[in-house]
């Protein structure tokens, strides 16, 4: 059942309910939510619910847990699963996608092998820009082919969600032969990005010398911590110009650039335009 209040918390006197998607295959769309959206099904569904949120943040709780998104996280109930999520913030909206889907054989076996937040809860960053465009392109062919009226389009769709899954098992086939101290360090760099992050100050958390922790990256990744650091920030601030207005001064500061004219510099280096251009030929496109 749908939940929508007036603010983020739940107000059991303004409640509108309903029964959610109808079971099916597949069922997808992409939302923009403000703050008071809120989703809560008791008995959960017997489909999979995955989500894709762009920018902004969702919340999902159950019992005494609690956890809230990030941009570029792929994020999964499973069935049977008590749903309770919603919109994090009023200060920003949660731009989402999402597909409801009933599984295949060979697609359960992946998601088993996908990181749990709790039984139940799958969490997921996508490692990288490359990842992230492609889930992005491959939900919008999902979207764009679930509208076709031919026999043919439950069979598109699956490959588009199918694709999805493989790109998200292939990930964490590669994360498992990660040293683990690597993979300590990945995640301190993808949850940390907006705080001021050096090597010896990653290398004290682990214990270890810092150059140590920069031979063991490099030599794991191909790429130094600080330049995968500054890539990791520069993904994340042309997602926020892709689905938001914030100004590109506030984007900088929030992905961790203390000077707007280094984050420019930077992000044109990358990705081979302005900030500002990018967005432009975004919207415009």
């Amino acid at each position: 059942m749908v939940i929508r209040t007036s603010d983020s918390a739940i107000n059991r006197s303004n409640i509108i309910l309903d029964d959610g998607p109808t079971m099916g295959i597949l069922l997808a769309s992409h939302f923009q939510k403000e703050v008071g959206y809120h989703v809560r099904r008791t008995h959960g569904r017997e489909d999979w619910l995955l989500f894709f949120t762009m920018s902004g943040a969702g919340v999902f709780q159950h019992e005494n847990r609690r956890h809230q998104t990030r941009p570029g996280e792929i994020t999964i109930i499973a069935p049977g699963l008590p749903q309770d999520y919603a919109t994090a913030s009023p200060e920003e909206p949660w731009d989402f996608y999402w597909a409801h889907f009933v599984a295949r054989s060979d697609w359960l076996l992946w998601l088993k092998e996908l990181p749990q937040q709790w039984p139940g809860l799958i969490v997921m960053q996508p490692d990288g820009p490359a990842i992230l465009e492609r889930l992005e392109i491959a939900f919008e062919r999902l979207l764009k082919d679930n509208y076709l009226l031919t026999g043919l389009q439950e069979a598109l769709c699956a490959n588009a969600l199918e694709e999805m899954l493989l790109l998200l098992a292939r990930q964490c086939q590669q994360a498992s032969s990660l040293d683990t101290r690597v993979q300590q360090i990945l995640e301190i760099l993808s949850q940390q990005l907006a705080e001021p992050l050096d090597v010896p100050q990653i290398a004290r958390r682990l214990a270890l010398s810092p150059s140590r922790v920069a031979h063991l990256f490099k030599e794991a990744t191909g790429e130094s911590i600080m330049a995968t650091l500054t890539r990791l920030r520069l993904s994340q601030a042309r997602r926020l110009l892709e689905f938001t207005n914030r100004p590109v001064g506030e984007i900088a500061r929030s992905v961790g650039f203390q000077s707007s004219y280094h984050f420019s510099r930077q992000f044109k280096s990358s990705f081979g335009l302005s900030p500002q251009v990018y967005r432009q030929q975004f919207q415009e496109s």
